[in-house]
């Protein structure tokens, strides 16, 4: 084939494959759950949860949130700047679903504040 040929070929499967991409984006979604309805089956599912904030523990890296329902959960998040939430706040979750010394947390990916 001549390098013209290619090119092209190239050129459409590259924006077909970018148009493919952003569809399948817009369209997938992450099931928002209930705490009291977690379970063992759940660990390492990506979830989303709202709750309140009842507690924050904030150190250099890291932040430990209980974020309550019917019944709380831990919160772990990893940061790299301040964390700018407080307790009474409304707040939607998205994590992986951990368990740590035989309890369930969510290691947090995303946290927005819903209502102040």
């Amino acid at each position: 084939m001549n390098e013209r040929v290619l090119l092209r070929v190239s050129l459409a499967a590259g924006t077909i494959g970018i148009l493919v991409l952003f569809y399948l984006s817009e369209h997938i979604t992450i099931g928002e759950r209930t705490i009291d309805k977690l379970s063992a089956a759940d660990l390492e599912a990506d979830i989303k949860i709202k709750g309140v904030v009842q507690a924050i523990e904030d150190h250099e890296k890291v932040a430990f949130l209980t974020v309550a329902q019917l019944k709380d959960i831990q919160v772990v998040l990893f940061k790299e700047g301040n964390l700018s939430l407080r307790n009474g706040q409304l707040v939607e979750v998205i994590g992986t679903v951990d368990e740590y010394e035989g309890k369930l947390q969510l290691i947090g990916n995303e946290v927005r504040v819903l209502a102040r």
